[in-house]
């Protein structure tokens, strides 16, 4: 069952669901709107080859609220929701989606890792690539978050994750090393 966006707001009122910041002006009918933290990590040209399991060293960027960036095509961005999304009552799942207006300007958020399993807290991860050069704004609506209510007796997340509690983009089962770099238009 895919919850309305009241419901959503009563659920983060009554401590339900976790979503902070809380901005009610992000509250769509059955969504809510995340914004675009301030982490960027790019994997750097020494990188490549990826290797699935390893160390892929990457450049991280700092993008403030209100900052500009240039996406490239070609090149794959992890960045995070801005938001820590959780639900403490191990009761619903949350998919995070693109925002239509962004795949009309051919970004997208996220190739496979949309899906937040019941009791998982922290910010999303999001893998963006975009098709033409396309600017952005730190802060920015990114995305919107679905919460559906799940049957059965489900497995905490909190138990077994591994991202439980993650803050920033998060590389993922590699070693990271991060060099800074500024961002700019």
């Amino acid at each position: 069952m895919l919850l309305t966006g009241p419901k959503i707001a009563s659920l983060v009122a009554s401590g339900e669901l976790q979503i902070t910041p809380f901005n009610p002006d992000n509250v769509n009918p059955a969504s809510y709107d995340v914004t675009l933290g301030e982490e960027i990590k790019v994997f750097s040209p020494e990188s490549f080859p990826l290797r699935v399991r390893g160390s892929n060293p990457v450049i991280t960027v700092h993008l403030a609220k209100g900052e500009e960036m240039v996406l490239q095509p070609g090149v794959g961005y992890l960045m995070h929701t801005a938001e820590v999304i959780g639900d403490p009552g191990v009761k619903y799942a949350v998919q995070i989606n693109g925002k239509s207006s962004l795949g009309r300007v051919f970004i997208s958020i996220h190739s496979t890792a949309g899906f937040g399993d019941p009791g998982f807290c922290g910010q999303y991860t999001l893998e963006v690539f975009c098709l033409h050069p396309v600017v952005i704004e730190g802060g920015m609506r990114i995305g919107q978050a679905l919460f559906m209510e799940t049957r059965g007796e489900p497995l905490s997340y909190a138990l077994t994750g591994k991202y439980q509690g993650q803050k920033g983009a998060t590389v993922g089962l590699g070693i990271e090393t991060a060099k800074e770099i500024n961002p700019g238009v």
